[in-house]
């Protein structure tokens, strides 16, 4: 939003970049997988900038940085250092470190076998799918239920047929979004909240469970908001050069 409202001319550009820098020092400071999101949206947004300006190395080069930084975080997510040798331990090729399935990969496992027990009624909305039973390297039990993950999540509390229903409604947003830019009125904005929703939605959504978080069905209803507003004035625009 704020490196959009930079281009929109709605705030100075020098103003977006300081906002946008502290908004990214703040998220850093969560220590979170959701950090890699952050990094593929606003280097997306920034190939489609360069894109649309000829930069076409300067494009692919910035999608291949966030690509990359958003895959090192979810593996981070569904991977962590093997603390003793196992059946489930991996070893990196060309070191001598070892990974295992990290705590949020058990989960996963574990909540897709809650949803093949009950497959086309879920456990019920807003119960948690699992109930389990974790002891930190530390030596601490905890009691994990939430999935870590929003499909899953979705899946689990209302079966089959409720996982569909999100997915065409997912679906029917991700029709609305733009992420290219141009000369027209808002296709900055269009591109970035667009950008905004890859990042929160569809890339957050594979280690956090937000179906229920309000922040994300505002973001969706800002994206089909600017994609109505736009094709109406394209709509207008079109009728005013037929007269």
């Amino acid at each position: 939003f704020a490196l959009a409202a930079g281009y929109e001319k709605m705030l100075s550009k020098r103003t977006a970049i300081i906002l946008t820098v502290a908004i990214v020092l703040a998220s850093i400071l969560t220590f979170s997988p959701g950090i890699g999101g952050i990094f593929l949206s606003i280097s997306g947004f920034a190939a489609a900038i360069w894109y649309s300006r000829g930069r076409t190395a300067a494009a692919f080069a910035s999608a291949f940085i966030g690509i990359s930084i958003a895959a090192a975080f979810l593996a981070a997510a569904a991977f962590s250092p093997a603390v003793d040798e196992g059946p489930q331990t991996v070893r990196i090729p060309f070191t001598s470190a070892a990974v295992e399935p990290s705590v949020r990969s058990v989960i996963w496992k574990e909540t897709i076998k809650a949803i093949a027990e009950r497959p086309f009624t879920g456990v019920g909305v807003g119960i948690d799918p699992i109930n389990l039973r974790y002891t930190t390297v530390s030596g601490d039990a905890q009691s994990l239920g939430d999935p870590h993950n929003i499909w899953l999540s979705v899946a689990g509390q209302m079966g089959i047929p409720g996982f569909v229903a999100f997915v065409f409604v997912i679906a029917a947003v991700m029709r609305k979004t733009s992420f290219a830019v141009g000369d027209l009125p808002l296709s900055y904005f269009h591109s970035a909240v667009s950008f905004a929703l890859l990042g929160a939605l569809l890339y957050q959504g594979l280690s956090g469970s937000f179906e229920e978080s309000r922040h994300l069905w505002v973001l969706i209803g800002v994206v089909i908001a600017i994609s109505r507003i736009r094709a109406d004035a394209t709509s207008k625009t079109a009728a005013e050069k037929a007269f």
